[in-house]
């Protein structure tokens, strides 16, 4: 009897067990520690992303002679690099980290069995991108002190655009890696598909130098990328003399880009393996 007891009591704990939910927020803590675990075994994707972007400003530092130019091109130099160094942090700690991930997990078939589970799928999806997201903000942070503390260039003003320029960096990233996933068979082949982004999004820093006298054609082309927005945003951020016009149109264009290319990449986001 006290067998049977025994028995029927386990079966009722497991029952109320089974019919306890969990929380989005503790799902989404458990896979991101899991994601944090295989991102730590990568060594070369995390220097790429951690410090090679904190390594730029003092390349191109090496060649301008900063420290002897106006206030007003002094500011715009700190934009330019700080803007150019973001974008190609929020690339490589963001945009391809995600990517990689996507592929890795989707070729795996973990990611259909996890959309199996209790889990949303953008709970699923979000704790893919959080890692990459953290280090991208991370290196943002630390690229903005040490050109302001350690080189001693221009402060800005209007740290509120730094930040929205930092920010739609990364939502770009995202969006474009949800895309870029879709079309890349295998985690090895991330390392070809990724390059068109890459470069687009490199191109897109030249947004603040190349002018119209330069080349009408090219200044236009320029400025329609996907990252040019964020280079203005940045730029204007750390500018003695904010053109709100450009503002205004930077952030159009780069909420423009975030919602159709989220939007396009998330409706076709592949959860099954490639046959």
């Amino acid at each position: 009897m006290k067998n049977t007891a025994n028995v029927s009591t386990s079966k009722k704990v497991v029952k109320v067990a089974e019919m306890t939910p969990i929380s989005a927020s503790k799902q989404w803590r458990s896979l991101v520690r899991g994601e944090i675990k295989l991102l730590q075994r990568n060594v070369t994707q995390l220097f790429y992303a951690l410090i090679f972007p904190i390594l730029l400003p003092f390349m191109f530092l090496s060649v301008v002679p900063a420290q002897d130019l106006p206030a007003d091109q002094k500011a715009h130099l700190m934009g330019t690099l700080l803007a150019g160094s973001i974008i190609v942090g929020s690339t490589m700690a963001s945009f391809y980290t995600a990517v990689s991930a996507l592929v890795n997990r989707r070729e795996e078939g973990v990611l259909q069995r996890m959309q199996a589970g209790e889990a949303s799928d953008a709970t699923i999806v979000i704790s893919i991108f959080t890692p990459g997201a953290v280090m991208a903000l991370l290196t943002s942070c630390l690229l903005f002190g040490i050109l302001e503390r350690v080189v001693g260039l221009h402060i800005s003003v209007n740290l509120w655009l730094v930040a929205v320029g930092t920010i739609a960096a990364l939502l770009v990233c995202i969006a474009f890696s949800l895309i870029t996933a879709n079309y890349t068979r295998t985690a090895e082949s991330a390392q070809v598909t990724a390059v068109p982004f890459m470069l687009i999004a490199m191109a897109g820093t030249m947004a603040t130098v190349v002018t119209k006298e330069m080349s009408q054609v090219l200044y236009w082309i320029v400025n329609a990328l996907p990252t040019a927005p964020v280079a203005h945003l940045i730029v204007e951020g750390v500018s003695l003399n904010v053109d709100w016009t450009i503002v205004a149109r930077s952030l159009a264009l780069a909420a423009a880009w975030i919602v159709l290319a989220g939007a396009w990449g998330w409706t076709n986001l592949r959860w099954v393996k490639r046959s």
